[in-house]
């Protein structure tokens, strides 16, 4: 997925993970960028979906859902998810530090969020 935003802008888009396993397991939730969060709030959630135009096309399928993604000690995201499960898990991406060569223009971001 490429985002491209504008400097302060907020993007919302939802993932699709599913479960490979044949037995539920609980995934950590792994971002290397600040600026870029998992949405663990329903009623966040339920906001975002009806107020922000997401980012990429979302198919609705999945309904907002309450304590599905839970923070730990150290703020880290974790999510249970059944056998063969797919469930949507929602991240918001505000761009809010300039880089030093923007010149207002969309930059690319390569960030990397891992499902362990």
């Amino acid at each position: 997925m490429s985002l491209h935003p504008h400097l302060g802008q907020l993007i919302f888009f939802e993932f699709e993970l599913t479960n490979p396993l044949n037995k539920s397991e609980r995934f950590l939730i792994e971002n290397s960028n600040p600026e870029l969060r998992v949405v663990v709030e329903s009623q966040e959630w339920s906001h975002l979906r009806q107020f922000v135009t997401p980012a990429v096309e979302i198919s609705w399928s999945f309904p907002v859902e309450r304590c599905v993604i839970d923070l730990d000690s150290n703020n880290e995201a974790h999510l249970m998810v059944n056998a063969h499960e797919t469930v949507s898990i929602p991240f918001v991406f505000r761009h809010d530090f300039p880089s030093s060569a923007s010149k207002g223009c969309h930059e690319r971001y390569n960030i990397t969020v891992k499902f362990i």
